[in-house]
């Protein structure tokens, strides 16, 4: 049985397309939501740092991110870092690996294991 994935960002609105659901985005072949994608990147790393897509809940700015998933690529909207804690579909602010990895491995970049077969 599947499970359900949980606080996912359901509806975004994007401008000069209008509210998307996260049921559309996936439907979309991957040349659409790469193209909307780009656009809100680009629109993102301009001058003005604005967004042109937003959390249909809080208003916060959101991009499209995309997970590996049997063999295909999967889109799903994901709020921005800084984004409102409060939003109910606010997943947490991105964390680059190695900060992961160090909350993981108690500071280290590696387990102790992996450490032991290396040596």
């Amino acid at each position: 049985m599947a499970q359900k994935p949980q606080r996912i960002i359901e509806v975004a609105v994007i401008d000069k397309v209008g509210p998307i659901t996260a049921e559309r985005l996936m439907a979309m072949s991957e040349a659409e939501w790469g193209l909307l994608r780009q656009r809100i990147t680009d629109a993102r790393r301009g001058r003005d740092h604005r967004s042109i897509a937003a959390c249909l809940r809080c208003g916060g700015a959101v991009f499209i991110k995309a997970r590996a998933f049997r063999q295909k690529r999967l889109p799903y909207f994901a709020h921005f870092k800084g984004a409102d804690a409060a939003c109910p579909w606010f997943t947490g602010d991105t964390q680059d690996p190695d900060s992961l990895k160090a909350g993981q491995y108690h500071g280290h970049q590696e387990s102790p294991a992996h450490r032991l077969i290396c040596e």
